[in-house]
């Protein structure tokens, strides 16, 4: 990952890694126009994701289903979504976790191949989000 992204969070969009502030959906991809896409989440412990390898079979049997192809590996995106996590996991508090979140779909409508932007190729994004204890301790000390 390049060094100016040491300090800030990053995402996985579209085959590179970058800012997640600079990750934009264009308002013509297709989960926009009809919820069209699939997705999986889960969280760390410790700073590792749980059950990742489950998660990421789940994550292709939807992309399976509603007939999107990432172009990418199960063991690609395992490694894309650990390289997330251990990036995202250094820069929280002590104590805090992340959520991890992969989410694909098929692109922008075929309508509009014609214009300037147009992407018609799946849209892929592996992100996280801060679980931050103080939020959370109640939950896992006694349940939800």
């Amino acid at each position: 990952m390049a060094q100016q992204l040491s300090n800030q969070r990053i995402a996985w969009f579209n085959g590179k890694f970058m800012p997640e502030g600079q990750v934009m959906i264009p308002f013509r991809d297709r989960s926009w126009k009809y919820g069209d896409g699939a997705f999986d989440m889960t969280r760390t412990f410790g700073h590792k994701v749980f059950k990742l390898k489950e998660h990421i079979d789940r994550f292709y049997r939807s992309l399976k289903y509603v007939r999107i192809d990432i172009g990418l590996s199960k063991s690609e995106l395992t490694s894309i979504a650990e390289q997330v996590v251990t990036h995202n996991a250094a820069l929280l508090p002590e104590g805090d976790e992340l959520a991890l979140v992969q989410f694909a779909t098929p692109g922008e409508l075929k309508t509009y191949a014609g214009t300037a932007t147009a992407r018609t190729t799946p849209t892929l994004v592996l992100h996280t989000y801060p679980l931050p204890w103080s939020i959370w301790a109640t939950k896992l000390e006694h349940g939800a």
